[in-house]
């Protein structure tokens, strides 16, 4: 079946199709409610929806042995989504839905009903559009052991997840339903459906394939041909203007932006740590609002050498500890809040005849620990702060300082503010005299403390959320925070709110099949203001690509300015959510998935920062540290042993095998494409290829293949991807060779490619 709805709905629900259409089967609205116009066909939810049955029946008893691709052309149809909407439901068994009514993001999954009952789900790398038609495709494919794997395509691009069950039984329906559920037949979802495909395979569907037309996946500027190209080098910069140059030529600009030396150390680092940890770990919360007094902050112990250990055995470099969330209560005893450790019972019960406990402090043992272990340390400090907020009359009281949204002047500050008792004495370069409110003053003596008494501090991290925007309306100075962080730590890098690192655009690890690190802005570039100036949607999966980031479809008010370096961050919580919950400790990530997360983050150009929360016990809950401990184990033994470490035939192919990404190999001056053959005297058997840009010249190749030269001298390509960055991860099919070629399809400017290494992942 092919329908791109040219046809007509004869009947109140039958459809007949046009020339160029198949129907083999029946295609019908599911009400007739359903709106045909434009050629297209509108879902309202509800009931409605339109249910194709083949006139072949491709379920034999209760099981689908028939391998399906199922495709779908649609865009979001309103506002509006309650849990388990279905935009794609088959055969009783697969489904591609939306999980809740809070998630815009739809998972995609299969489940089998006889016992004992599967359900297993991924989610998709992107919301479905409002304004564009997006490209959905599901390819089904029966196994021989009696189980069933589903891949699935968003605009022709491969899901990072594939989807196994160990059988499958229990199909009930000989029938697809595109906007609702093919059984229940009340889960519609509000949608515009621009053409349906339904077609059988003999293997897992590659774009090739598809019945109705996808876009390329991430296409290069070649192939999208901008104008506006020159072709002229320029000199490598953090930040090149471009404002009034034409989208070609912001394309090849792309490719001279550069990482500062911070920038590129920390993502050298690949794996750090998330340590969510304070006030709702002890209220089972994963947000509180600031009305909590301190004694309900009360820890048995509190361990951060066995968090550092746990960590550090596991491949981790940094840790990020909590310092200060949305509810505002601080895990150190700072001189301007009493809403912190300090008045505790954690702190109180075991200070001693001064009144000082030394293991209070929370931040100070966290930071003791990462240094005697090897780590470095960085701060999360929420810029919404419910403790601050000023008392409202007939409300439980805020056990704070009311200074959150208190409606107060800017007037001359001095940060640090000395306070009473205070024995600071600042020297001169380590101060900052300026204009700010009562809650930017609080916030930066807090940054103050944390950036001068702790020692190096790799990353501080801002959180965009704010649960209290809506009625509390808070300015935040963040120029004058990113100011203080660059004069007290320069080499720190300012993380997701920030001009550093951003957020990768999801809660679930990185997601696209192109991951950029240089991006499109439009205002000033001192300003810094990077999450507020972004030419596009942090969360479109096409961020970074050639159309994007030369704004060739934005109009000339949105047009960027400038291009700066802006890696990506992939955070995820090793559980469901982001504090500690002895109710969630059988739901703990697996070893494997935290696996697949790691391949598909720092293996797709990002960082991974993975969420590990300590528990009321003050230590790394016992399920987290088993599933991580399996990781660890799991990563060393993929990528310890790279087997192409043997001296090649020049020194410019030596580069390549030398474990060192900042020496590299081109394939020539103003050559944007080339192949390199690199060989082993031995016969070597991977399945996994590494690759590394040499991105302190920039990143640069779009598109590249890798091939095993046969027994017989010709050569068989066994991998592809698109972007690389620092580094790309090239899961195949287990290979055995001697000679290996790298093929750099295309890229953006003269490629320099860092590092070559292949690894048997057991």
């Amino acid at each position: 079946m092919k329908v791109t709805f040219s046809g007509s709905f004869t009947s109140v629900l039958g459809y007949t199709p046009a020339t160029g259409e198949v129907i083999d089967g029946s295609v019908a609205k599911l009400t007739g409610g359903e709106d045909y116009k434009d050629v297209s066909v509108t879902t309202a939810g509800g009931a409605q929806g339109i249910v194709f049955v083949p006139r072949t029946h491709l379920v034999t008893g209760s099981d689908l042995t028939t391998p399906v691709l199922l495709e779908a052309l649609v865009k979001r149809g309103g506002a509006g989504i309650a849990a388990l909407d279905t935009i794609i439901s088959a055969f009783g068994g697969i489904y591609f839905r939306y999980p809740n009514a809070s998630n815009a993001v739809p998972q995609y999954g299969m489940f089998a009903y006889a016992a004992p009952y599967y359900d297993t789900s991924s989610t998709a790398s992107t919301p479905v559009s409002t304004n564009a038609y997006d490209h959905l495709a599901m390819s089904y494919i029966p196994t021989a052991d009696g189980g069933a794997s589903l891949t699935v395509h968003i605009n022709g691009c491969l899901q990072s997840d594939a989807i196994k069950i160990p059988k499958r039984s229990g199909v009930i329906e000989n029938a697809v339903m595109f906007g609702n559920d093919v059984q229940v037949k009340n889960r519609g979802a509000k949608l515009v459906f621009a053409g349906v495909a339904v077609s059988t395979l003999t293997a897992a569907a590659e774009p090739q394939d598809f019945q109705l037309k996808a876009p390329e996946c991430n296409p290069s500027a070649a192939t999208l041909g901008l104008p506006g190209a020159m072709g002229e080098a320029i000199p490598l910069a953090q930040t090149v203007m471009v404002s009034g140059d034409l989208p070609g030529r912001i394309v090849e600009k792309s490719a001279y932006v550069i990482p500062s030396r911070s920038q590129y150390e920390w993502q050298a680092q690949g794996l750090t740590a998330f340590l969510h940890y304070g006030m709702n770990t002890f209220l089972n919360k994963e947000w509180s609002f600031g009305f909590e007094p301190a004694s309900q902050f009360n820890p048995m112990d509190v361990d951060p050498d066995q968090w550092m250990k746990v960590l550090k055995r596991n491949g981790f470099k940094t840790a990020i500890l909590v310092v200060k969330h949305h509810e505002g209560f601080v895990l150190f005893p700072s001189r301007y809040t009493r809403h912190s450790v300090k008045n505790s019972p954690w702190w109180t019960a075991n200070a001693d005849a001064s009144g000082v406990n030394p293991k209070g402090n929370v931040v100070r043992q966290f930071v003791d620990a990462a240094n005697a272990n090897g780590m470095k340390v960085g701060f999360y400090v929420s810029p919404a702060d419910g403790a601050q907020i000023k008392n409202a009359h007939g409300e439980a009281a805020r056990q704070g300082e009311e200074r959150f949204a208190n409606g107060s002047a800017k007037k001359s500050v001095t940060i640090p503010t000395l306070v009473d008792g205070d024995n600071r004495t600042p020297i001169a370069a380590r101060t900052t005299t300026l204009q700010a409110d009562d809650y930017n003053a609080y916030f930066m003596n807090v940054l103050y403390e944390l950036l001068t008494e702790y020692g190096p501090v790799g990353e501080v991290w801002f959180d965009g959320a704010n649960p209290y925007g809506a009625e509390y309306a808070q300015n935040y100075q963040v120029k004058d925070w990113y100011a203080l962080v660059r004069q007290l730590q320069p080499e720190t890098v300012i993380a997701v709110n920030g001009p550093d690192v951003r957020w990768v655009g999801s809660e679930s690890g990185a997601f696209r099949a192109s991951e950029w690190s240089t991006h499109a802005f439009r205002g000033d570039p001192t300003e810094l203001l990077k999450s507020d100036n972004l030419s596009g949607d942090s969360t479109d999966r096409a961020l970074g690509s050639a159309r994007a980031i030369g704004g060739a479809d934005l109009p000339p008010e949105k047009k960027p300015t400038y291009l700066s370096w802006w890696p990506a961050e992939a955070d995820v919580s090793i559980r469901p959510g982001w504090f500690w919950s002895a109710g969630q400790d059988s739901q703990v990530k697996s070893a494997s998935k935290l696996f697949s997360l790691y391949e598909d983050s720092v293996g797709r150009n990002a960082v991974l920062l993975l969420n590990v929360p300590p528990n009321r016990s003050g230590k790394l809950a016992d399920p987290d540290v088993i599933e991580l401990d399996k990781f660890g184990s799991m990563v060393r033994a993929a990528y310890t042993n790279n087997l192409l470490t043997a001296k090649q035939s020049s020194p410019a192919l030596d580069a390549l095998v030398d474990g060192n990404p900042e020496s590299d190999w081109t394939p020539g001056e103003k050559k944007t494409t080339g192949s390199v053959d690199l060989t082993s005297p031995a016969a070597i058997t991977f399945n996994r290829v590494v690759l590394q840009e040499n991105i302190l010249k920039g990143q640069r190749i779009e598109s590249v293949s890798v091939s095993a030269r046969q027994a017989d001298g010709t050569w068989k390509e066994v991998a592809t991807a698109g972007a690389i960055g620092y580094k790309r991860i090239m899961p195949l099919d287990t290979t055995t060779t001697t000679a290996v070629r790298v093929t750099i399809k295309s890229a953006r400017a003269q490629p320099y490619l860092g590092s070559v290494e292949l690894y048997l992942n057991p």
